[in-house]
């Protein structure tokens, strides 16, 4: 009782050890759980770092559904965001035939394709006609893209 009477006095906050709650009036116990556990601002922020913050509050069966459905729901954006960032697209195989067809000697539809490397090696033989010629058998034989991935 002196400590809250103390803390009261110089005017900082008390904390239930059990359950966090701030403890402001001179009644020497947590109204929110009736601990006589009292501690001060430091003492709270200690206890926090090394013990779990699931032993310092209690939930009811409600408040811990809603968390553990937050959970998965963040769980499922994560792996949303990673699919957007991974772009798993694939091209599509008309446009890629299309781009052989009528560009092919250039070596744009090995880049439309993702094979940067294929795509600049057409380019730099462009002027033999090699690439035109490789690129109309491309047309009928390539089916996946440059990951190695079925064109759509």
């Amino acid at each position: 009782m002196e400590k809250v009477t103390q803390y009261i006095k110089t005017g900082n906050l008390l904390y239930c050890k059990n359950c966090g709650n701030t403890i402001a009036s001179q009644q020497g116990y947590c109204l929110g759980c009736g601990s006589d556990a009292l501690v001060t601002k430091e003492e709270f922020d200690s206890l926090s770092k090394t013990t779990s913050s699931a032993s310092l509050i209690k939930l009811s069966k409600e408040e811990e559904i809603s968390i553990l459905k937050k959970e998965v729901e963040i769980a499922k954006l994560k792996k949303e965001l990673n699919d957007i960032q991974n772009d798993n697209t694939t091209c599509s195989r008309t446009t890629y035939r299309l781009l052989a067809f009528f560009l092919g000697g250039l070596g744009i539809h090995e880049f439309y394709r993702g094979s940067t490397v294929s795509g600049i090696l057409f380019l730099s033989c462009c002027w033999t006609g090699i690439p035109s010629l490789a690129a109309i058998v491309q047309i009928f034989t390539e089916t996946k893209d440059g990951k190695g991935r079925l064109m759509s």
